[in-house]
């Protein structure tokens, strides 16, 4: 659904039912670079009952976005969002660990396999609406999310926590120019590795 998505310029939305769903199908170590990848404008929205319907609830009609790979590897990251503006809204995302070195190339665009493990917004906006971004690990930047490149990120009625980042922002780091404005959210229990390195927030430039 995504690949077709960055495709289609007539696409609005991606209404996606509960369930775990997991980054890749693949088997060798290579599938740890998978991710859900975003790289256009339409809105993602889950919490939809088993065989589709109306009755949206994302709180009881879980929808799960896992790290883990059907091959028992963790991926760098979750979620990967280049040049769009998204909107995500009733998600879980979990599991992203970003424990790698360099960087992979998706899409003609360079991703750090250190930083963003659980989202990783590059030269976007990104709505976040009724999301719990919670046990994603790195060891560079941003446990919960990473953006940069002038990337906007506003969440709302979310919960970010238990992310943990070697270095910059266990819930989020921001950078080069990037912007958050945050509303009815709780971070709780992230943590920098690195003493003043912001356990809940960093922002820099």
């Amino acid at each position: 659904a995504l690949e077709n998505a960055n495709k289609c310029e007539n696409l609005n939305s991606i209404h996606v039912a509960q369930g775990r769903y997991k980054v890749s199908t693949s088997t060798p170590m290579t599938a740890r670079d998978f991710n859900f990848f975003v790289g256009n404008s339409y809105s993602i929205l889950g919490g939809y009952p088993s065989g589709g319907g109306p009755d949206r609830n994302p709180k009881l009609y879980q929808t799960i976005l896992d790290g883990n790979t059907a091959a028992s590897y963790e991926a760098y990251h979750v979620m990967v969002i280049y040049n769009a503006s998204v909107t995500i809204d009733g998600f879980r995302f979990i599991n992203g660990f970003a424990d790698g070195s360099g960087n992979f190339e998706d899409d003609d665009i360079l991703i750090n396999r250190t930083h963003g493990p659980g989202i990783y917004a590059i030269n976007s906006t990104v709505k976040i609406k009724n999301c719990v971004i919670i046990n994603n690990t790195g060891i560079g930047d941003g446990g919960g999310i990473f953006a940069t490149d002038t990337s906007n990120i506003i969440i709302s009625n979310s919960i970010i926590a238990n992310n943990l980042t070697g270095d910059e922002g266990g819930g989020m780091c921001l950078r080069n120019l990037s912007t958050a404005t945050i509303t009815n959210t709780t971070f709780f229990n992230n943590r920098a590795a690195v003493t003043d390195n912001g356990g809940a927030i960093y922002n820099t430039t």
